[in-house]
């Protein structure tokens, strides 16, 4: 599989996800896959090789012509005692290409893991210590919370890829991050410096607090559920007065 190969097909889910969550070309791939809640399609093919191929392969629970493919463990073939005994010695390839077929990639991926997982005594084990060990985002339920245009303005703020001066200066898109009240145009400023203004909702600072709507914030993860989609839905409202969008 070439680079193009794994490529295009990438593209075209991050494209999928920027719909799903109403996001922009300016969100990072990191920040787009967090908020989607979706996983590379290289990690899942991983997943599915070790899962359902490899494993099987190794402890000879198919065919011997496939168990006979792979190679003995670096322990069978070395007379010292070495930190990697349990591993399988890769094979040797003359090209990138060859490096990236199916068993190559599949055996680099095994000698990873953990012990425990390479130890598991069924398929079954196999999967559930796998699983613990490649938890896959959790999407909070708040996040769909609302009108879904004003959800979407959320989101792109909370993803940094909003018309927000400050987030399209940290892009490269336009020379200055200062609104026309001569301040940087943050979310901080967005929200909270409602001196610069008029809005017809009510001021930011009589619903939330910074430190509630910083996603970064430790007391934004520790709030009930009810509590962050009532945090939400005033957010919605104030994005939906202030006109800003």
């Amino acid at each position: 599989m070439t680079t193009s190969d794994i490529e295009n097909p990438e593209s075209i889910q991050a494209e999928g996800a920027r719909i799903i969550i109403g996001a922009t070309r300016l969100i990072s791939l990191q920040n787009l896959y967090r908020e989607s809640g979706l996983e590379l399609l290289q990690e899942r093919r991983r997943q599915h090789k070790l899962n359902i191929l490899f494993y099987k392969m190794y402890p000879s629970l198919c065919s011997p012509y496939l168990s006979d493919l792979i190679p003995t463990s670096v322990e069978r073939s070395t007379v010292y005692s070495v930190r990697n005994a349990d591993d399988i010695r890769n094979m040797h390839c003359r090209s990138q290409l060859m490096v990236k077929y199916i068993l190559p990639s599949t055996f680099r991926s095994w000698n990873v893991l953990p012990d425990k997982c390479r130890r598991s005594p069924s398929l079954s084990t196999f999967k559930s210590n796998f699983k613990k060990q490649n938890i896959p985002a959790q999407i909070p339920p708040y996040y769909y919370v609302g009108d879904r245009a004003q959800n979407i303005h959320h989101a792109r703020l909370r993803m940094n890829c909003s018309p927000l001066k400050a987030q399209l200066f940290s892009k490269n898109i336009i020379d200055s991050p200062l609104c026309q009240w001569g301040v940087i145009e943050d979310i901080y400023q967005y929200f909270f410096d409602s001196t610069q203004r008029d809005t017809p909702a009510a001021s930011a600072e009589s619903i939330i607090s910074w430190n509630y709507f910083n996603p970064r914030s430790p007391v934004w993860m520790n709030l009930s559920s009810d509590t962050n989609i009532t945090i939400f839905r005033h957010v919605h409202t104030f994005i939906r007065y202030s006109k800003r969008f």
